[in-house]
């Protein structure tokens, strides 16, 4: 799994590289964005699930706060599923 700071910009899978574009693009297809506030912080913020053929991007955000963004391999991504399966 990759951490890397959210900057918008588009990454290639397994790579620590930012791929810089004209458009700054990402070519990922976006699953899910979702809503809602942090409990702790009280803070507006926001999950973001993008993905392509070999791996899955988690964007997590809150609005006062700094953006954290992780791509991993989809059996990565499946784990992290399970996890939240068993907690809800």
């Amino acid at each position: 799994m990759t951490l890397r700071r959210y900057t918008g910009k588009r990454y290639l899978p397994g790579d620590d590289v930012l791929v810089t574009e004209n458009d700054g693009a990402c070519n990922m297809i976006e699953s899910a964005t979702v809503t809602f506030r942090d409990i702790e912080s009280g803070n507006d913020a926001v999950v973001i699930v993008r993905y392509d053929a070999a791996s899955v991007v988690l964007c997590l955000s809150l609005k006062a706060g700094a953006d954290v963004e992780v791509q991993m391999k989809k059996e990565e991504a499946k784990k992290i599923i399970e996890a939240l399966r068993k907690a809800t």
